[in-house]
């Protein structure tokens, strides 16, 4: 069984190219579900298992904090979370639409694929950025950036869905105010750790487009 430290970890430098991999739609490769999914774990290091069946109902790309609410089948109890989207916020809203098929699935019929082909799919592309590489390399490059960047790790536990045994703090405390996590200023909040992450993303920027609320 492949654990953790056996992953290959993404630079920031080659992020960036599978960012740009994954939206050249003249290479091989290219398909808009595999576009839409890599451009949401580059940013988050939400996985392949918590995107593929993610709902409709739970991207709230016209919220004041454009974001994606993981719930239902995850990996632990912790990785309930809401995730706020701070890159290429305007052509996710675009995929989003192009594979709606009316299943009420992000993802459209991808949803219902066996979960090893579309990682299969994945791999072939991480793997053009990096033979090692595969599609929880970005988990770990999100781990990595966050802790680079000096993010609290109460706030990078509710971004990642990590434990407190797992960020070095008690589990009191990783659970202490997870309530309001979805509350609109901590929301506000994680966006602003999402901006400090994703520096690389954002050409240094730190400009985040976001879609007005609708009434």
């Amino acid at each position: 069984k492949t654990t953790p430290t056996d992953r290959y970890t993404f630079t920031k430098a080659e992020l960036v190219a599978l960012a740009a991999l994954a939206q050249n739609q003249n290479h091989s490769l290219y398909a808009p579900w595999k576009e839409l999914m890599l451009l949401i774990m580059v940013q988050t290091g939400v996985i392949q298992s918590e995107l593929q069946r993610l709902r409709r109902t739970s991207m709230f790309l016209d919220h004041a904090v454009p974001h994606i609410d993981l719930t239902g089948q995850l990996k632990t109890t912790e990785r309930a979370r809401p995730n706020p989207l701070v890159f290429k916020l305007e052509r996710i809203r675009e995929l989003v639409e192009l594979l709606d098929n009316g299943s009420g699935y992000v993802f459209g019929k991808v949803a219902l694929k066996e979960p090893k082909t579309v990682n299969k799919a994945l791999v072939r592309i991480c793997q053009q950025i990096n033979p090692a590489a595969s599609p929880y390399s970005c988990r770990h490059a999100f781990k990595n950036n966050a802790l680079g960047a000096g993010v609290n790790p109460q706030l990078l536990a509710a971004l990642g869905g990590w434990s407190g045994k797992e960020l070095g703090f008690n589990s009191v405390m990783a659970d202490y105010g997870k309530t309001g996590v979805k509350h609109l200023e901590t929301l506000a909040e994680l966006r602003r750790a999402m901006i400090n992450i994703n520096v690389h993303l954002l050409g240094g920027s730190g400009q985040v487009v976001a879609f007005p609320a609708r009434a």
